[in-house]
Parts: C-alpha cells; structure tokens; sequence
C-alpha cells in the first residue's frame, strides 16, 4: 500500500514530499525498522537547497497501519502526542 503523507506547511516548503521529491523506499525501510525496534531511527535526507539534514523517525505498527511521524531532532517525540502502553 502506498504511504499518505501528511506534511506540515514548513516541512513541504523545505522538503517537497508532497510535490515528488518523496524518497519513498528509504522511509518504508526506516519507518519498518522503528516500528520494529520501539524507538527512533535517525534519516539523512536532503532539503530543496540540496542541504542533507538530520532526521528522526518514530513509528507505531497498529492492527490497521503503521502510523509514523518523520521531524527534526528538536521535534517532541511521538509517544508524546499518541501514548501507547508497551506490553
């Protein structure tokens, strides 16, 4: 299945996913091995001024979908927003 990619206004400015710069296997791989580990794995992407920068993934596996969020390093982690309990 194909990734929904929701970006915020300052993230698409900077990273054009929405637009087809989307590096769609590198965050499948990455976003897979974070859910599988149960905390961030870190990206290195480019920005639209061919800048690379630091990323952090986070992701949960549901039932239904893998829910991921991609920030930067000073982003709040996803735990905090989506707290799940850890069996």
């Amino acid at each position: 299945m194909d990734a929904h990619i929701y970006s915020s206004t300052s993230f698409e400015e900077r990273f054009r996913w929405r637009s087809g710069r989307f590096p769609a296997e590198e965050v499948k791989t990455t976003v897979r091995e974070a859910a599988r580990a149960g905390e961030a794995r870190a990206m290195h992407h480019t920005d639209v001024k061919d800048r690379i920068l630091d990323l952090h993934c986070e992701a949960i596996d549901t039932p239904r979908a893998v829910i991921a969020l991609i920030s930067n390093e000073h982003s709040r982690p996803l735990a905090s927003m989506f707290p799940v309990r850890r069996r």
